[in-house]
């Protein structure tokens, strides 16, 4: 999670320059994706750890969305923030 802490100090850099919007938008989005992302997990585990609670078909949807959330996530990393990184 080291990119956690550089898109941090991204962000406050662009904030306090107020010059490059682009990077604040990045960085806000993916800050939001990845607490909603972290909820639905933390969700998830409680709910399936449970040994009484049975891997029904809602099991294998929410396991599938929540594959698909983070293929996307690092998708948006690696199209958007990593580039504004390396600039």
């Amino acid at each position: 999670m080291d990119e956690d802490v550089t898109f941090s100090e991204l962000f406050k850099k662009a904030e306090k320059s107020n010059t490059d919007q682009t990077i604040l938008e990045a960085i806000k989005e993916f800050r939001k994706s990845f607490i909603d992302t972290k909820k639905v997990l933390i969700r998830f585990f409680i709910h399936y750890t449970d040994p009484n609670v049975e891997l029904d078909s809602n099991f294998i949807e929410t396991l599938k969305a929540i594959i698909d959330a983070l293929v996307q996530r690092i998708e948006f990393e690696e199209k958007n923030l990593y580039i504004m990184i390396n600039k």
